[in-house]
C-alpha cells in the first residue's frame, strides 16, 4: 500500500450537481462558478435576443442582449448584485410569459435556465465568502482561445465601467416586467407598437 492509497478519496461531484448546487472546495471551484455564470448569461443573451429579433422587437432585443452580456460579466467578476438582478429579471420575464401565454415549447428550457440562475446566486455568495477566507491566490485567467478571452479577460476591462450601465438596464428591465405583470394595458401598448 502506497502513501497515495492512504489518503481519503473524494468522490467527484456529478455535472448536474455542479451546475445546480455548486460547492466550493478550492479557488478553482470559485473560478469555475464564475465561468459557468458568464456562459449561462451569454447563452440566455443569444436565445432571448434571437426570439426578440424574430418577433420584430429590435430595440428590446438589443437591450436584452446588452443586459444579459453585462450580467454575465458581473457574475464572472463575482458581483452578488449582478447575480441577483439577472435572476430577478429572468424570473419576472418567466412569470410574465407564463401569465400571458401559458407554458409554451420553451417552458422546460426556461425553467432549467431559471434553476441555473438561482444556482449562480448561491455560487456567487459562496465564492464571495470563500474569497474572504482564501489563503491561495486566484487562478491565472487564461487568454489562449476566443472563449478564454471572452470569459476570462473581457470581464476585467468591461465591468468597472459597464456595471453602471448594467444597473440602469436592470432597473429598466425590472420596471418593464412589473408594468407588464401588473398593468395589462401596458402590455397592449407595448405589443401594438
Amino acid at each position: 500500500m502506497s502513501i497515495l492509497d492512504t489518503t481519503p478519496s473524494r468522490k467527484p461531484d456529478s455535472i448536474w450537481r455542479n451546475l445546480f448546487w455548486p460547492s466550493i472546495r478550492s479557488e478553482v471551484d470559485v473560478d469555475q462558478i464564475g465561468r459557468q455564470g458568464f456562459w449561462l448569461c451569454f447563452i440566455i443573451a443569444a436565445v432571448s435576443t434571437a426570439f426578440m429579433m424574430f418577433a420584430g422587437d429590435y430595440l428590446i432585443g438589443c437591450a436584452d442582449a446588452i443586459f444579459y452580456l453585462l450580467a454575465g460579466v458581473g457574475v464572472r467578476q463575482r458581483s452578488r448584485a449582478a447575480a441577483i438582478i439577472v435572476t430577478t429579471v429572468y424570473l419576472l420575464n418567466f412569470i410574465a410569459v407564463f401569465k400571458y401565454f401559458g407554458p409554451g415549447f420553451d417552458f422546460t428550457i426556461s425553467l432549467i435556465f431559471l434553476g441555473l440562475l438561482f444556482a449562480n446566486v448561491r455560487g456567487t455568495f459562496l465564492s464571495a465568502k470563500w474569497r474572504e477566507m482564501a489563503t491561495e491566490p486566484p487562478p491565472v485567467r487564461q487568454s489562449g482561445t476566443l472563449g478564454d478571452r471572452l470569459a476570462d479577460q473581457m470581464p476585467l476591462f468591461v465591468w468597472p465601467v459597464g456595471q453602471w450601465f448594467f444597473y440602469l438596464l436592470g432597473a429598466l428591465e425590472i420596471t418593464r416586467f412589473l408594468l407588464v405583470l401588473f398593468s395589462p394595458s401596458t402590455l397592449l401598448s407595448i405589443l401594438s407598437r
